[in-house]
């Protein structure tokens, strides 16, 4: 694959193994991901077997932003290829210097279609790599991140000093998430998803030095579950301002339901952003940072 004629290629290859089956008329598929910058691309495939049998196509694409896109910078330079990876978080060396004081993200690792029962690498990749661009965009002295699902009723990571270097630990911790697995204590307790929201946010109302914003981050839930009455004490003066971008993707503008998380933020006067694109994520930054910084 090559951006234009004059440009060295870049060789993405897999093998898939058949098994040893009798001649049949069904099809198998199988397929792959690659990252590529903005321009237009030459793309040469070859399909081969162990018999020497070959079959060769060519292609060109072209990869753009959306009129949407525009007012995003892209994590990857012009004409540029590369395998797919998730994107890790890389401080700024000039970070604004009103940076936050302290930010608690927590981050909902779940499938970004919510009835789906699996969580897959792309849902993966994009939470990651939201969380790597939100920690870059917002740049803060200390981080909290605390990653956590509720199907699972547990929090999977959690750090109070979460630093670059730890951003792999964190990705670690959703690789072997299976959610067609439930355990038995989990059936048991069938309001344990609230009592955990209600918990970690009640950790950061009561926090010896609260941050200056919470931000839970991830798709919209499959719940509509409401914290219990008691479930959060008073609103203390100095907590901190909640935040909620919850990732809608793959739903059309229009009627939306509450989900356990809104239902949850409204009990400390939370403001949700819902995000269908990487415009949205952009402008949801923005606001998050200029509600903050109008209140300090």
């Amino acid at each position: 694959m090559t951006a234009n004629a004059s440009d060295q290629p870049a060789y993405l290859a897999s093998q898939f193994r058949l098994p040893d089956i009798p001649k049949t008329k069904r099809i198998a598929e199988w397929g792959g991901f690659y990252w590529v910058g903005e321009g237009k691309y030459t793309v040469d495939w070859l399909l081969y077997d162990d018999t020497g049998r070959a079959c060769r196509k060519q292609w060109k694409i072209e990869a753009k932003l959306s009129p949407n896109e525009r007012g995003v910078t892209p994590g990857m330079a012009a004409g540029t290829i590369a395998p797919v990876s998730f994107r890790r978080w890389s401080p700024q060396d000039d970070a604004d210097v009103h940076a936050l004081r302290r930010l608690t993200v927590l981050l909902h690792a779940a499938p970004l279609f919510p009835r789906a029962t699996r969580f897959r690498p792309q849902d993966r990749l994009v939470l990651l790599g939201s969380l790597a661009s939100l920690l870059e965009s917002m740049p803060a002295r200390a981080v909290r991140l605390i990653v956590f699902n509720l199907d699972q009723q547990r929090v999977l990571f959690r750090q109070d000093s979460f630093t670059p270097d730890s951003f792999d630990q964190a990705a670690q911790s959703m690789q072997n998430l299976q959610l067609q697995l439930v355990d038995y204590s989990v059936l048991k307790n069938q309001r344990g998803r609230v009592d955990l929201l209600a918990d970690l946010m009640s950790e950061e109302l009561n926090a010896g030095s609260p941050s200056d914003a919470v931000l839970f981050l991830g798709p919209a839930t499959r719940y509509i579950d409401k914290l219990p009455p008691a479930s959060l004490e008073d609103r203390p003066s100095a907590s901190p301002r909640f935040f909620y971008l919850q990732y809608r993707p793959y739903v059309r503008p229009g009627a939306e339901f509450a989900d356990s998380i809104e239902f949850a933020l409204r009990r400390v006067h939370g403001k949700k952003l819902v995000i269908r694109s990487a415009d949205d994520f952009a402008k949801a930054i923005k606001q998050v940072d200029m509600q903050v910084a109008s209140e300090k």
